[in-house]
């Protein structure tokens, strides 16, 4: 499941609230006025470093936001995933699922085995009717 953010709406939203220019914005930024511009229509996204400097400035939790923004399926996804992790089930099901991996190795090398020795049966079985 992917979920696609647009930051562009939030900023915007945001810095006009404040009555703040994309100049203003900008200069805190280190950036361009036209690459901010770009950043509220989508044109760009911003830098993880740009999201947490804009954050702090307008007192804004993104991560909050971008809660808000994902279906509820995915965050219980996510909160079940937290969970198994704290709890050791991931690692348990990656151990029985390597574990699976070698008992269906072992079935198949048995099988090759088995397959190679008819295979050379059948060989000597034909040197054998040559002479």
């Amino acid at each position: 499941m992917s979920t696609k953010i647009f930051w562009g709406d939030l900023l915007r939203q945001v810095r006009t609230s404040r009555g703040i220019t994309q100049g203003e914005v900008a200069s805190v930024l280190h950036i361009s006025r036209q690459d901010y511009s770009n950043l509220e229509t989508g044109r760009c996204h911003p830098a993880p470093e740009h999201l947490a400097i804009l954050s702090n400035i307008y007192d804004v939790d993104l991560l909050q936001y971008v809660s808000d923004c994902m279906p509820v399926e995915f965050l219980e996804e996510q909160r079940a995933f937290k969970y198994n992790l704290a709890t050791g089930a991931i690692q348990k099901e990656r151990i029985e699922k390597k574990e699976e991996r070698k008992r269906l190795s072992r079935i198949r090398r048995s099988q090759m085995s088995v397959y190679q020795s008819r295979e050379k049966g059948k060989a000597e079985a034909k040197l054998v009717k040559a002479h």
